[in-house]
């Protein structure tokens, strides 16, 4: 019986053995790349790359760092995702880990590095109108405690973690162990200095090994992938033209041109294009702010009430620039919306989401006063021009010279308003329909006026008062 199990053992075990083998070559990896710097198309691109990977079924992923950090909203969301990955991550730091970038690192069960790999330095910066400066110590204490987080984690000081978001904290080694001290005078002789004062902590390859941070140097990234393991990577050819549309300065004229469209689409209700042109903004915001999840109902109920009251200001029955006013501060809230992410809706501090909030304001301030300014400068050139230009318009070299003297067209006649004129409608004279625009100022249908004046095809005209006769 035993000989049988001897002989029984001996044609079996060789069969186990190349089944592991079988099993090995079957291993795959799913390969994340984050390079450069850190923005809100990194975290669409990390989260679309990991359920990728879930429906791959890999069997590890490597997050593959070299970045000199960005945006902390888009940072803690990726970290947050790496986080709930199904399956180890391990970080391999290729030369930089900075700002940012560090807060990556440390969301990672395991830190492999390069020779020349560098982490820290994660002090959080605003800009405003005075340039950028440092972030308030509100936005400093919530990084500080999302660092240390991280790091408690998976085993790493929270030491070290604060101490490169914070340059006011005196790091020292003292008999093997990491010690905060309030100030240099009391640093004994025995003690190793890790972080001065006055300084962010930014830690080399041999420090971050010293430290227990990194686990091994690794010559290259392909030391962390064994030769027989298949590499799965994710791109998507979306990610360039989304991160184009995400960037600050497209998504304020994307807003620009969305409300001078509907500018000119209300005062001048025939041309169309200006209307066409700012849907389309507005849809391509719609789906840049879809596409990074920032996306909410809230924001659509504001823009479609906004556009509403104008319509019905302009439209159907004038409130005296009431409902008008509330209009704006409806597609106001809803532009502030779009850009500004929901508090509510992510496990983020509350004071990182705010500093995110001051810089979205600073780009929706700047879209304002563009359009402002356009619509300075709309309301008085280029919707004369429009008119100008339009062969909707009639122009005086088109009459031959029997339709000239039978024409009323001339200054001082009295005309009656055909349709609403904000600034541009239509008036009568004589029974017959002309293009004109006022003053500027609103002329309901049925109101009396008179041309004053002709700058070439276009008629302005001016309302008459109430006791005025024709």
């Amino acid at each position: 019986m035993k000989f049988k199990n001897f002989i029984f053992l001996c044609c079996f075990v060789p069969f186990l053995c190349h089944g592991s083998d079988i099993i090995e070559t079957k291993m795959s990896i799913g390969l994340l790349c984050v390079e450069g710097e850190i923005k809100p198309t990194t975290y669409v691109y990390v989260k679309k790359a990991l359920e990728e990977f879930a429906k791959q079924k890999v069997t590890e992923i490597v997050l593959h760092l070299n970045t000199p950090g960005g945006e902390v909203f888009s940072a803690v969301r990726i970290a947050e995702a790496l986080k709930g990955a199904y399956v180890p991550i391990r970080c391999y730091i290729d030369n930089w880990a900075v700002s940012a970038g560090a807060l990556l690192a440390y969301a990672c069960p395991e830190i492999y590095i390069s020779k020349t790999a560098i982490m820290g330095a994660a002090e959080p910066i605003q800009s405003g109108m005075d340039g950028i400066s440092t972030a308030s110590e509100k936005i400093n204490s919530a990084l500080r405690a999302e660092f240390a987080s991280r790091a408690e984690l998976y085993g790493r000081s929270p030491l070290l973690a604060k101490a490169m978001v914070d340059k006011d904290i005196l790091l020292v080694e003292r008999d093997g162990v990491l010690t905060l001290v309030p100030d240099s005078d009391v640093i004994q002789a025995k003690d190793r200095l890790v972080s001065p004062k006055g300084k962010l902590l930014t830690l080399t390859a041999e420090e971050l090994l010293r430290f227990g941070i990194a686990k091994k140097i690794a010559p290259s990234l392909g030391d962390l992938i064994p030769a027989n393991a298949e590499v799965i990577s994710y791109k998507d050819v979306r990610e360039g033209f989304l991160s184009f549309l995400a960037h600050p300065l497209v998504a304020t004229l994307l807003t620009v041109g969305f409300l001078v469209g509907v500018f000119l689409e209300i005062t001048q209700p025939g041309v169309i294009l200006p209307g066409v042109l700012g849907l389309l903004c507005l849809g391509l915001t719609l789906l840049t702010q879809y596409s990074l999840e920032l996306f909410n109902f809230l924001e659509m109920i504001f823009l479609t009430l906004g556009l509403l009251l104008l319509l019905f200001e302009f439209l159907i029955y004038p409130a005296h620039g009431v409902l008008a006013v509330l209009g704006v501060l409806a597609l106001l809230t809803g532009g502030v919306l779009l850009v500004v992410p929901q508090l509510s809706r992510f496990e983020i501090p509350h004071t990182i989401l705010f500093a995110t909030f001051l810089e979205k304001i600073g780009a929706i301030s700047m879209a304002l006063l563009l359009f402002l300014g356009g619509v300075a400068f709309l309301s008085k050139r280029l919707i004369r021009f429009i008119f100008e230009k339009s062969p909707l318009v009639l122009r005086e070299s088109d009459l031959n010279s029997s339709e000239k003297e039978l024409s009323p067209l001339k200054v001082g006649i009295f005309a009656e308003a055909a349709t609403p004129l904000r600034p541009s409608g239509k008036i009568t004279i004589a029974g017959m329909l002309y293009n004109a625009l006022s003053e500027g100022e609103y002329i309901p249908i049925g109101a009396k006026v008179q041309v004053a004046r002709i700058d070439g095809a276009t008629v302005v005209i001016k309302r008459l008062g109430k006791g005025s006769k024709i």
